[in-house]
């Protein structure tokens, strides 16, 4: 991981040669070999992934959460 944190149940975009060529969802993170939620940058994990495309060696998983707000005036 290079910068940031991934959590399960986060939105990714598979990144290859500098162009996406895929969408999913993490389904189950592990890190050390246990699950977790969460996991920081620095340290490695495990990702179990749901989505259009296979993930290969040297792709960049970008991962993200999208939320909507009600406005309020």
């Amino acid at each position: 991981m290079s910068e940031g944190k991934i959590a399960k149940k986060a939105l990714i975009e598979v990144k290859r040669d500098d162009e996406i060529v895929g969408t999913g969802k993490i389904t189950q993170l592990q890190k050390n070999k246990e699950n977790a939620d969460e996991v920081g940058s620095g340290n490695e994990c495990g990702v179990t992934f749901e989505g259009n495309v296979k993930i290969q060696v040297g792709d960049t998983l970008i991962a993200y959460s999208e939320e909507s707000r009600k406005r309020t005036l």
